[in-house]
């Protein structure tokens, strides 16, 4: 039996008269969350078993969405395989080395970094060290998308800073200058 119409998203609806209730003829709603219900939260360990979690069993398919709560990630299943689409993992802390320490406002927040979908971000407002070259203020975990060596300018008592990121994480200075505080706000692609 079909249904009486059909909603904004092409869902099937039922009036109280008319085409049989749900408890009547589930099918038609069946067959639509089988046609736009094309994405599973799960963990990992679920996702590498191929098949959907629950009773029936049934082997995943192409163009499956997976919110993996184990890594955070969202993959999609391409040519069966689980293809990476999103990443973030959220802001994750810092620390500070060679006497840096917070600047300690609410308004920057405290030292952190992130990655979202290949690209890595880094926020830092920093104080009490000293701007020399090769001088190590913090360091980010080695594997980052974008951690090869790289050159920025940032702001430091009004005077612009050169900084490196190398392939380990290490983040240091290029260049010496004068100023009593740091703001390093950063954000590098994977393919840098």
């Amino acid at each position: 039996m079909s249904a009486d119409r059909y909603g904004t998203k092409g869902q099937p609806q039922f009036d109280a008269v008319g085409a049989p209730a749900i408890d009547v003829d589930p099918s038609s709603v069946a067959d639509y969350a089988a046609t736009v219900g094309n994405h599973i939260v799960g963990t990992t360990a679920q996702r590498n078993a191929n098949v959907v979690p629950g009773p029936s069993g049934k082997a995943v398919w192409d163009g499956l969405y997976w919110s993996d709560t184990t890594d955070g990630c969202t993959y999609k299943r391409i040519a069966g395989a689980w293809v990476l689409q999103l990443k973030d993992t959220g802001w994750l802390p810092l620390t500070l080395v060679s006497s840096w320490v917070d600047y300690g406002s609410s308004a920057y927040g405290p030292p952190r970094y992130r990655v979202m979908n290949g690209q890595t971000h880094v926020s830092i407002m920093m104080k009490s060290g000293t701007i020399a070259s090769s001088t190590l203020f913090t360091t980010l975990p080695a594997g980052l998308p974008g951690t090869t060596v790289l050159k920025w300018g940032i702001g430091s008592g009004g005077v612009l800073v050169g900084i490196s990121v190398t392939p380990d994480g290490r983040m240091t200075f290029v260049t010496t200058a004068n100023g009593t505080y740091t703001n390093v706000c950063i954000s590098f692609p994977a393919d840098q």
